[in-house]
């Protein structure tokens, strides 16, 4: 594994919208809510990819199984927690049947709330499970870059299948200088 040292510290929210525009995704649709306002105020200053905003969670999905259908390129969507996330399911679980790429960002409560029942929590990674290729709750904002980095992305799209990727908050916010990254 290579270690990667950044000049200036960088927010997972800043890791994410960099490393999907160096993968060439362009294009990401989404609905913000609490648990991904970090990530949202991210997309406001950034350059390079534009965001669609749409009017409910199941139809960001379906908006972003479509551009994947006609493109040709990965469908990219951003929900927030809880309900936010229950209600793509329909759209991830669609784009599975169709093996459409698709990935899904979704926001997750704070670490300590977790498995206790709290505000909007909800267990996506085993909603998603039986629907998606591979799923994964970012516990880490080092795990960030490697978790996107493009052997993963291509191979999604050359498999044709669905990822969910699931951040709490926090993880957008801070801001870490050294990286890890497999090749």
């Amino acid at each position: 594994m290579e270690k990667i040292i950044l000049d200036s510290p960088k927010s997972g929210s800043d890791l994410v919208l960099e490393t999907l525009r160096d993968l060439g995704i362009d294009t990401i649709f989404g609905y913000p809510g609490g648990a991904v306002l970090p990530l949202y105020d991210a997309i406001y200053n950034f350059k390079g990819i534009r965001h669609i905003l749409g009017r409910h969670e199941q139809g960001c999905l379906h908006e972003a199984e479509g551009y994947a259908k006609s493109t040709g390129k990965l469908g990219v969507a951003v929900v927030t927690s809880g309900p936010g996330a229950t209600n793509a399911i329909t759209g991830i679980a669609d784009a599975m049947s169709d093996s459409v790429p698709l990935l899904v960002f979704t926001g997750q409560v704070a670490r300590a709330g977790i498995g206790k029942d709290a505000f909007q929590e909800a267990d996506i990674v085993g909603i998603t499970m039986p629907i998606t290729k591979y799923n994964y709750q970012v516990r880490e904002t080092a795990d960030i870059p490697r978790l996107l980095q493009r052997r993963y992305i291509l191979r999604l799209q050359v498999v044709q299948g669905q990822s969910s990727l699931t951040f709490q908050k926090m993880f957008l916010r801070l801001k870490q200088t050294l990286f890890t990254l497999q090749r």
